[in-house]
């Protein structure tokens, strides 16, 4: 029986030192993963090459950083696929290698972070907000969800963001399919009579 224990003791203590690479792990010279990158560079972007000279996860995550932080700085466009690919390669890399060196909350936040289509539906909202367009689109969602005999939608004054427009106009669009689904024979005599 004290050699079941010593056994599975054993194993428990080989799991946790095999649990993750730290951030002095060396990156495997033969790793087949696109988030590590090994090999050569697709791309010719001084931040974006360096990141292929990364030899540890913790200067793999340093560089991914910066490469993000140029990113900005130079304002760089996601106008070709080659741009695209090299973003979204380099935004999961990050995330990745935060989970892996155990901080899950940063890869939760890069990922959040380094959206682009969260960040222009940022700037849409601030536009929006500017020329007065929506607490206008709000009011016209919430007289249809009135009208719907759905609930009031924005109970606590119109929406700060864009993004909170969403929901509301799910709950129409289910809505009005719900009632077309009862009413099919309506629907047609309408349409034969145009």
């Amino acid at each position: 029986m004290n050699w079941i224990s010593a056994l599975f003791a054993g194993a428990c203590l080989l799991t946790s030192l095999q649990a993750g690479p730290s951030a002095s792990t060396p990156i495997p010279a033969d790793s087949k993963s696109p988030y590590e990158f090994r090999g050569k560079p697709t791309a010719d972007y001084p931040p974006y090459t360096a990141v292929f000279q990364a030899k540890t996860y913790g200067e793999l995550k340093e560089r991914l950083e910066n490469f993000f932080k140029r990113w900005e700085e130079d304002k760089k466009p996601l106008d070709d696929l080659a741009s695209l690919n090299m973003y979204f390669q380099c935004q999961g890399a990050l995330a990745r290698t935060c989970y892996l060196l155990g901080d899950v909350e940063a890869g939760d936040g890069y990922l959040m972070k380094h959206d682009p289509v969260r960040a222009s539906h940022g700037r849409l909202s601030d536009r929006a907000l500017e020329q007065g367009k929506l607490p206008r689109i709000a009011k016209e969602i919430q007289a249809i969800h009135l009208h719907l005999g759905l609930e009031d939608p924005f109970p606590k004054g119109p929406p700060k963001n864009v993004n909170e427009l969403y929901q509301p106009l799910a709950a129409i669009s289910e809505a009005t399919y719900a009632k077309r689904e009862k009413e099919p024979e309506e629907e047609l005599e309408d349409s034969n009579e145009e």
